[in-house]
C-alpha cells in the first residue's frame, strides 16, 4: 500500500470490508434460503465510525426489525406481531383468500409463540471472517500498526 496517512489507509480498508461483510451476509442468506420479499437481503449497510479519541469503528447494520430474529432466532413465549406475519404470508403467496391467509398467519404466529424460531447464523460467521481477515491485513501493514492504536472494533448493530 502507498504510504500516506495512515487514518485514510485505514478508513480505504475499512470500505473495503464493510463491502465484502454486506456481500457475505447477502450470500449466506441467499444460500439458507432466507428471502421472502428481499427486504432482508437489501436491509443491510456498514459504516464506518469515528470516536472522540479516533478510534475507528467498522459497524455492520440491518434496518428491519427482524434482522435479529433470522440470525438468532426466536424463543417460545410472546407470539410475533400478526401484521408481520401476514405480510410474510402475502409475500410467500400462501393460502387464498385474504381470509385463508389471515387463519394461516394466526395459526404460523401461535405456533411461533409456542415453540420459537430456529436461528439461521449469519452474522457470527461473516463477522469472524471480516474480523480475522482484517487484523491479518493491518498486521502485514507495518506503517499501520506503528502509527496507529492497535485496537480495532468490529461491531455489528441490528
Amino acid at each position: 500500500m502507498k504510504s500516506g496517512d495512515p487514518h485514510e489507509q485505514l478508513r480505504k480498508i475499512l470500505n473495503r470490508y464493510g463491502d465484502e461483510a454486506v456481500g457475505l451476509v447477502v450470500a449466506i442468506l441467499k444460500a439458507k434460503n432466507k428471502k421472502a420479499s428481499g427486504k432482508l437481503l437489501n436491509s443491510f449497510s456498514y459504516k464506518i465510525i469515528e470516536d472522540t479519541q479516533g478510534l475507528l469503528s467498522l459497524g455492520l447494520f440491518s434496518d428491519t426489525d427482524y434482522a435479529e430474529f433470522v440470525d438468532k432466532g426466536r424463543k417460545p413465549g410472546k407470539r410475533p406481531p400478526m401484521k408481520a406475519i401476514e405480510s410474510w404470508v402475502k409475500t410467500k403467496g400462501i393460502g387464498g383468500s385474504q381470509k385463508e391467509q389471515k387463519s394461516l398467519s394466526f395459526l404460523i404466529a401461535r405456533k411461533i409463540g409456542r415453540f420459537g424460531i430456529k436461528p439461521t447464523p449469519y452474522i457470527g460467521p461473516v463477522l469472524d471472517k471480516i474480523s480475522k481477515d482484517l487484523i491479518q491485513e493491518i498486521e502485514r501493514n507495518k506503517q499501520l500498526t506503528q502509527n496507529l492504536i492497535p485496537d480495532l472494533k468490529v461491531t455489528v448493530v441490528l
